[in-house]
């Protein structure tokens, strides 16, 4: 081989070793990118997910106590309602009833007013006939005596009777019996112009005793009257205390029931504030729910071959695994919300597969990332290596010893990469970006050539001469 070969291999490794910097460069700018897409998320999702389930745990009896008494609740609630319709209806007809009672009372009133002002107008109608009833009773008193005489005297005069002993005809026994009779009893204010004194006494006698019957009938009314009116005053005053009850019993009723609106309103506000506390655990639950699904939603990590890396959660789990709580007949429990219930002892077991999930995440991430560093700081400092040794070609027949380092070192990072899979990595950037092809074109290229540069390196160097202790250390 002569200096022409070394100087074309000297070229073309300076240019493999350019090429593996930078495929170097940017196999540690990849590795770090992995590794932070892969280490990315807020916080610890397993303590996450410990707080999470622990703070659910320590409230669900609370929860479930608290929707017995929030339905409890919504049913005493119910009832106030229509307690309340009730009480606005009793109350509305209770009102009614007092505006009947004050309009019969006023009535009555009216009524009472009326009968005094007749009681009066009768009291003076007798006052004003007293006199005269008791003259006209006088009078009849005196004239009753010789009634049956006149009677006596009419049918003899009418032929009734046939005679009467001692008198031929009914004047004779008139004027000798009758007459003398009404003398002694001072009947003789008769008017010159009765014609038939009988008939006027009798007619007279009827009539008086009309009129007598008359001013009594009307001191019955009177007494009467005043008994109704005394009737009357007392049932106004019952009324009265009846419509104060009333007044009373309504008042009462309206501060009652605003007393039962004011009651709804704080049950209202007590279930509004229940509820929000139910909607914390709800809330929780659904969180919970959410972080165990992203949980299970988490792939699994396998060489092209199949050989798995990393086992997700949900094929540690099993396909028919459900953290739902079910009821007997396998129907999901339903929060009030509407949402699934959590059977957190499920979630627990979630929790600790994810733990392991993240424990073998984390080993083979780190394993697989060192790996790629290593081979491209490998890949970097052999080629470091390379392009001394081929600048040192170019400008004398020289760089054995650099030559020698950088297949070397080219060696073991193909030696390496190999061993590691660097042709099939696992963890790759969201995009399938990041496969670490550039840097196995860069390895494999590199080692090549750096080979390359140190056999012939080897077999062009001067043989004559020892190699000087300055060319071992370039």
């Amino acid at each position: 081989m002569n200096a022409a070969t070394h100087r074309i291999v000297s070229t073309l490794l300076a240019l493999v070793s350019i090429f593996g910097l930078l495929a170097g460069a940017f196999g540690i700018r990849d590795a770090l990118a992995v590794k932070d897409y892969m280490t990315a998320g807020e916080g610890d999702p397993v303590a996450q997910l410990t707080d999470g389930i622990s703070q659910l745990k320590e409230n669900e009896t609370a929860y479930n106590d608290g929707i017995v008494q929030y339905k409890d609740g919504l049913i005493q609630l119910d009832d106030g309602a229509a307690q309340l319709a009730d009480g606005e209806v009793q109350l509305a007809d209770g009102k009614r009833q007092l505006a009947d009672g004050e309009k019969q009372l006023a009535q009555g009133y009216r009524d009472y007013a009326a009968g005094q002002k007749q009681l009066a107008d009768g009291q003076r109608q007798i006052d004003e006939n007293t006199a005269a009833y008791k003259e006209g009773k006088a009078t009849l008193a005196k004239i009753e005596p010789i009634i049956p005489y006149l009677n006596k005297y009419i049918a003899f005069r009418d032929g009734t009777i046939a005679k009467l002993d001692g008198f031929s005809d009914a004047q004779a026994w008139f004027m000798s019996i009758v007459r003398p009779l009404m003398k002694q009893l001072g009947l003789f204010d008769i008017p010159d112009d009765v014609t038939d004194l009988p008939v006027y006494i009798t007619t007279m006698v009827k009539d008086g005793k009309a009129q007598l019957k008359q001013y009594e009938d009307g001191l019955k009314q009177l007494a009467d009257g005043k008994r109704q009116l005394a009737e009357g005053k007392k049932q106004l005053e019952d009324g009265e205390r009846q419509l104060a009850d009333g007044r009373r019993q309504v008042a009462q009723g309206e501060k009652d029931l605003a007393k039962g609106y004011e009651d709804y309103a704080d049950g209202e506000q007590q279930l509004k504030d229940g509820r929000a506390q139910l909607k914390l655990f709800e809330d929780g639950m659904v969180q919970l729910a959410d972080g165990l699904n992203e949980v299970l939603s988490q792939k699994s990590y396998a060489y092209k071959n199949g050989t798995v890396v990393v086992s997700s959660p949900a094929d540690k789990l099993g396909k028919d695994f459900d953290f739902y709580k079910k009821t007997k007949d396998g129907v999901d429990i339903k929060m009030l919300n509407g949402e699934s219930y959590v059977d957190l002892d499920q979630a627990t077991k979630t929790r600790d597969v994810l733990a392991t999930y993240v424990d073998d995440m984390t080993g083979a991430v780190t394993k697989e990332i060192v790996s790629r560093l290593a081979t491209s700081a490998l890949l970097i400092l052999g080629s470091l290596a390379g392009l001394i040794a081929a600048i040192r070609g170019l400008t004398k027949t020289k760089g054995f010893v650099p030559g020698v380092i950088a297949a070397v070192l080219g060696l073991v990072a193909l030696i390496g990469g190999i061993a590691t899979k660097f042709t099939d990595r696992v963890f790759l950037l969201e995009d399938g970006g990041a496969t670490g092809g550039l840097q196995v074109a860069g390895i494999v290229l590199f080692t090549i050539l750096a080979c390359l540069f140190a056999a012939v390196t080897y077999f062009t160097r001067d043989k004559t001469k020892k190699v000087k202790v300055e060319d071992i250390e370039a």
